[in-house]
């Protein structure tokens, strides 16, 4: 959490934390209580934490746990590999969509937002794209291309995946790891992010959820 810390003590950025896996849980909460709970820095930034997986919609997804014991990273059953399905272990947590996140606490847009969800980025983006609902400046995501299998139809997910973002007004404005790591700007949200009172439209096309 060391990246949302600086963002909150070196911008006074409000940074909203979700995650459901069983070990992050712990130590994220106590992370946020050592920066006095939910209380503001001095530098007028906060961290907040929820204990909630992203989804395309609200319900519960049961998550197969790393195969070695010291690591953190869970992944949907679904996209589980053969060692973590023979090892058995399983654990099924809340899950909810970014719209109703951001409903629940009175957003209406992002500056940032960034995912790390082990493949499942791909269907929550998907449903984002398709939904003309993209609600923030940038996005910075970890793909994991990998969790999707090998072939032509892993390959032509992701870059269909580019290809609708590109669609949408958005440009990469950072990369490393041949491509797994990603920084995105929607490019006309360019003059909020030189005055910081642009208006951005969280949709282009009426309508919600």
């Amino acid at each position: 959490v060391s990246w949302d810390i600086g963002m909150a003590e070196k911008y006074g950025a409000d940074v909203f934390l979700f995650d459901p896996t069983p070990k992050s849980v712990q130590y994220v909460q106590r992370v946020v209580a050592g920066y006095a709970g939910e209380e503001r820095m001095e530098s007028g930034g906060r961290l907040s934490f929820t204990a909630e997986g992203l989804a395309q919609k609200p319900g519960e997804i049961t998550f197969a746990m790393p195969v070695d014991p010291g690591h953190v990273s869970m992944r949907n059953v679904e996209l589980a590999d053969e060692a973590m399905r023979a090892k058995g272990k399983t654990v099924t947590a809340k899950v909810d969509s970014l719209g109703n996140w951001m409903s629940a606490r009175g957003h209406e847009y992002l500056d940032v937002f960034k995912i790390d969800i082990e493949g499942s980025e791909y269907g929550v983006l998907e449903s984002l794209v398709v939904d003309d609902f993209l609600p923030f400046t940038q996005l910075l995501v970890e793909f994991h291309g990998r969790f999707l299998g090998e072939g032509g139809d892993a390959k032509k997910r992701h870059d269909d995946m580019l290809k609708g973002l590109r669609e949408k007004g958005f440009e990469v404005i950072w990369e490393q790891n041949a491509g797994q790591e990603v920084a995105f700007l929607k490019v006309e949200d360019l003059g909020y992010c030189e005055t910081g009172d642009a208006r951005r439209v969280p949709r282009k096309t009426p309508g919600g959820e």
